[in-house]
């Protein structure tokens, strides 16, 4: 099974159309995703010696979701739009994000205005878009202010929530990647032989 579903039949199909068809920097990004997508559908955990099972956890479901959100952003820059622009839901994990996020809220000092009051009406129910959760999320394990306890405290239930979102930004980006190779496939004439 292909990492990337219809990325094996997108590289036969460029080579069928003119040279240009798919700008230089779009088929860079493309192979940039599809790289870091296999490695997030690959992750298997962190290993940290002499550490606690909700340390070992929470940094595992943290580079897997850094990773995740690595290889949606790229796709996002490829095809558009970018990713702060999706919208994915999944009322299973909303409550479970919301009361992480409610942490999350406070961070003004490492999350942007934008970022914390699109988390805050997530919280408040304005909205089930958790990208927003994974965006702020994402920019803590990136910077070095993720800590997975106390406040959030990677628990079970928790752990589970994040790893969903996970798996619910791999399975975005798939589908965009699908989407758009599907239009791009049938909207550009392939090249003439010679």
């Amino acid at each position: 099974m292909a990492t990337l579903p219809m990325f094996r039949e997108y590289c036969i199909w460029l080579k069928t159309v003119e040279d240009g068809a798919v700008p230089t920097r779009t088929k860079s990004l493309l192979n940039i995703a599809h790289a870091r997508l296999r490695v997030a559908k690959q992750f298997a955990g962190v290993r940290i010696h002499k550490a606690s099972p909700t340390l070992v956890r929470g940094y595992s479901v943290g580079v897997r979701l850094l990773l995740c959100y690595s290889a949606a952003e790229t796709m996002g820059r490829a095809i558009g739009p970018g990713i702060k622009l999706w919208s994915i839901t999944n009322e299973s994990i909303g409550p479970e994000l919301r009361r992480i996020g409610s942490h999350l809220r406070k961070w003004d000092y490492v999350l942007d205005k934008t970022t914390r009051e699109q988390v805050d009406a997530f919280v408040q129910g304005d909205h089930d878009n958790i990208c927003m959760i994974a965006a702020a999320l994402r920019h803590l394990m990136a910077h070095g202010h993720f800590a997975p306890a106390g406040k959030l405290s990677m628990t079970p239930a928790a752990t589970k929530a994040v790893e969903t979102l996970c798996d619910d930004l791999v399975q975005a980006t798939e589908r965009r990647f699908v989407g758009w190779f599907n239009g791009a496939s049938r909207t550009t004439p392939a090249r003439p032989r010679r």
